[in-house]
């Protein structure tokens, strides 16, 4: 948390070591992720501000220590730099997503040509075969979605008597 004369920026972390060195370096460069508070370093100064580690928390009691935060800066009348409270279920890290939000991301991607990736491979009758969908490729000539994703990007020669058939 770094706390000065105009304000309070409270937040948490799991690297408390380097997450001091990474407000400072990115707000002495004048590229903090918090615009507010980056105007308020940029208009007193970073000497202004002082970092202070709280206590350490599970995680599952995160979101309590970060509101008694806000409420406490609330309370003595400290504006607050940050623009949302925290979530009251804050994700996981590696967090899987809904059903609803695959397909959404899905349909976005379809019809995205930079979305897709392009592959190329040299068939086993010397044919050249180029296709965007490798799963698609595979079901049609019963090949191995992961020996051919190997083999797309340069990490087995062959397999099934199909190559790499060029840049992809």
């Amino acid at each position: 948390m770094f706390s000065g004369v105009c304000g309070v920026l409270p937040g948490s972390t799991t690297r408390p070591g380097l997450r001091k060195q990474e407000h400072r370096v990115a707000a002495e460069n004048g590229h903090h992720f918090n615009e507010t508070f980056q105007q308020a370093v940029d208009q007193h100064g970073l000497r202004s501000f002082v970092y202070i580690q709280g206590e350490p928390v599970p995680f599952d009691k995160l979101a309590q220590a970060e509101q008694q935060l806000y409420d406490q800066a609330v309370k003595a009348g400290v504006p607050l730099f940050n623009k949302r409270r925290p979530a009251s279920k804050p994700h996981p890290v590696g967090y899987k997503l809904s059903d609803k939000t695959r397909r959404k991301q899905s349909r976005a991607k379809k019809g995205n040509k930079n979305a897709a990736k392009h592959f190329v491979f040299l068939s086993p009758d010397a044919e050249l075969v180029e296709t965007s969908s490798l799963s698609d490729l595979c079901a049609l000539y019963n090949l191995d979605i992961s020996a051919m994703s190997r083999l797309a990007h340069g990490k087995q020669e062959s397999h099934r008597g199909w190559k790499q058939g060029g840049e992809t």
